[in-house]
């Protein structure tokens, strides 16, 4: 059992999501960044869909009544065990009754903490993934426990290398998406020429872009979107979908992007800039 001291500003249980229930408007859920969090589980040898804690800008003081092995992963940060440092992007053995704070995110927005075996917890809908509305708590609170089955064996597995992306990189690959040929060439043009903004208005459902220039297309009829989709409103400004976004939308859906790219521009703060490169 994990005694949780300080929740951080906001942290969350994340598995891979919820599937299986878009059709009643239920949003997948999941990692911001699932670079990052898939990374975390693969360090311990865990099953892709063990359940973590994502950390926004700020982690969580936590203090462990049992042995376990973790490996923080994602945004920069400075963890210490016991007022210890300690690395990230491997694993760490953390003895019984020692106290683990994950500091501020010098670089980046979303931080990951896998531990060995996963975290426990009531499935909803086949998933542990806080959502309001669907799970007790939309986030971890203060006073509260975590729960896991400690390892029978606590010697540090494991010499698994992460998947390490450039997530500080200012251009991020983007696919056309079903409605991009709505775009007339001047659009289109300023959409590959132009440099963007990451507003003060992001969440895990999404983040508006700001353009340097209004780009236009007209609303179509409510469409499927889905994590990674792009959306084109009448103000000419952009909505990047999120893992907790909407499962249809009115507006342009004009890119894509992979997993991989919806990771690079999760950890984009506001105000931070980027430009898009479209893939066919």
């Amino acid at each position: 059992m994990i005694a949780i001291i300080s929740s951080g500003i906001y942290t969350t249980l994340q598995d891979t999501g919820r599937f299986g229930f878009r059709k009643y408007g239920v949003p997948i859920s999941g990692p911001m960044d699932a670079v990052s969090a898939n990374n975390a589980n693969h360090l311990l040898n865990n099953d892709i869909n063990a359940a973590l804690l994502e950390f926004t800008l700020q982690g969580a003081v936590l203090k462990f009544n049992h042995p376990a092995i973790i490996a923080i992963t994602g945004a920069t940060n400075s963890p210490t065990v016991n007022d210890e440092s300690i690395s990230i992007n491997t694993p760490i053995k953390i003895a019984a009754g020692s106290m683990l704070k994950i500091g501020r995110c010098a670089t980046g927005s979303f931080g990951y903490l896998a531990i060995l075996g996963g975290f426990k917890g009531e499935k909803r809908l086949n998933s542990l993934a806080h959502y309001k509305g669907i799970t007790t708590n939309q986030r971890i609170l203060k006073g509260e426990s975590l729960f896991f089955s400690p390892h029978p064996n606590q010697d540090v597995p494991i010499d698994n290398k992460p998947t390490m992306i450039n997530w500080k990189t200012n251009e991020i690959p983007a696919f056309k998406g079903p409605d991009f040929n709505m775009l007339d060439s001047q659009s289109a043009n300023l959409l590959s020429a132009s440099n963007f903004i990451v507003s003060n208005e992001i969440s895990r459902m999404g983040y508006r872009i700001d353009s340097e220039r209004p780009i236009v297309a007209r609303e179509i009829i409510t469409a499927p979107v889905q994590p990674g989709t792009i959306q084109l409103t009448p103000s000419g400004k952009l909505i990047a979908l999120m893992p907790d976004c909407q499962t249809t939308g009115g507006y342009a859906r004009i890119l894509q992007l992979s997993n991989k790219s919806r990771s690079i521009l999760a950890q984009k703060r506001t105000g931070e800039h980027f430009s898009f490169n479209i893939c066919d």
